[in-house]
């Protein structure tokens, strides 16, 4: 019999990511550690599975915050996933019975209430239709990018050389000719030096909302451990480039990045990404997702990534349902206000 139930949080971790895994649009947002490394004393996690029998259909895992008076707001990052099969069409069936069941148990416990999700899969119509069929709409508006280039990582690592266009492709013929050399880990030096040179070019762009603690990069890997990666590159005795890489199964997320002036003059950061496949492809990594794009806030970030081959996927993005009605729009003019004073 299919049924929502909810994962119990004295269960493995080990059980929650192994049927994570099994699902195509499995998320590293998705993963029991990254649940527990959001946790807060004003945050509850919460995990649920649709199951029929032994067999996982859908997961989520979210944010419950309770309000005053009896209120919630649920939020779901990158979830839920859904897409257990080849079948398209009974993954949305099992998408619409999930989504149903858990707004019904939110309605049935909750006096007013608020469920956003940031929806991991790829856009389609269909899936459009299914979310809307159980009540999601669009918020009023747009708080996190849902657009980003999608890289497969071959086994002849030379398809990925050739899949880059000519002109990324001769700066990185630059920058090697240059000899900048590279090192992976994750040890206190590693995560210190990651936070230099993004706190630098913070300053550099002036965008001090995005500044980086050591103490944050710290907590993600007690977390997160050898799913999070960092790889520095360096040249005449300087660190010049470097990156943050969440590993989940067989994908890879490029989560931060960052360049100083003598890493952007000499076009390291194309350098860094080629060493990056090449390394993800030795732990058989078989696709990287490049995060999300903007062309118009970020149009640099834009650029650099299209010219590594990928492929642009636009994800389903956010959606979200609310009792009462009315909530919806100071809920959304609040989330606009944050969002802006993080971004601008």
């Amino acid at each position: 019999m299919i049924a929502l139930q909810e994962f119990q949080s004295g269960s493995r971790a080990e059980d929650w990511n192994r049927k994570l895994f099994a699902f195509r649009d499995v998320s590293f947002q998705q993963t029991h550690e990254f649940g527990e490394l959001e946790r807060s004393a004003n945050t509850e996690v919460r995990r649920w599975l649709l199951a029929d029998g032994g067999q996982t259909l859908v997961m989520a895992q979210g944010r419950l915050r309770r309000l005053p008076a009896g209120g919630c707001v649920l939020t779901i990052r990158r979830g839920p996933v859904y897409q257990a099969s080849d079948d398209d069409q009974t993954n949305l069936k099992h998408l619409r019975t999930f989504l149903t069941s858990l707004i019904d148990e939110t309605r049935a416990t909750n006096r007013y209430w608020h469920v956003n999700l940031m929806m991991a899969g790829e856009r389609s119509a269909a899936t459009e239709i299914a979310l809307r069929e159980t009540g999601l709409t669009r918020p009023f508006f747009d708080r996190a990018p849902y657009l980003t280039y999608v890289v497969p990582i071959h086994q002849e690592v030379d398809r990925n050389l050739k899949g880059f266009d000519r002109k990324w492709r001769n700066q990185l013929r630059r920058a090697e000719s240059l000899g900048p050399e590279f090192r992976w880990g994750h040890d206190d030096a590693m995560l210190e030096a990651y936070v230099a040179l993004h706190n630098a070019m913070c300053r550099v762009k002036q965008i001090e909302s995005y500044v980086l603690s050591a103490e944050s990069l710290f907590a993600m890997r007690r977390h997160l451990g050898d799913r999070l990666r960092v790889l520095i590159g360096s040249h005449g005795g300087e660190d010049v480039c470097g990156c943050v890489v969440l590993v989940t199964g067989t994908k890879a997320f490029y989560y931060y990045a960052a360049a100083n002036e003598a890493g952007r003059n000499g076009y390291f950061s194309n350098a860094m990404v080629w060493r990056l496949i090449q390394g993800l492809r030795d732990s058989q990594v078989s696709e990287l997702d490049l995060s999300p794009i903007d062309p118009v806030q970020n149009w640099g970030g834009y650029h650099f990534k299209k010219g590594v081959g990928g492929r642009a996927v636009a994800y389903d993005g956010e959606w979200e349902v609310c009792h009462p009605r009315g909530l919806k729009l100071p809920i959304n003019l609040a989330l606009a206000w944050r969002t802006s004073r993080l971004y601008r």
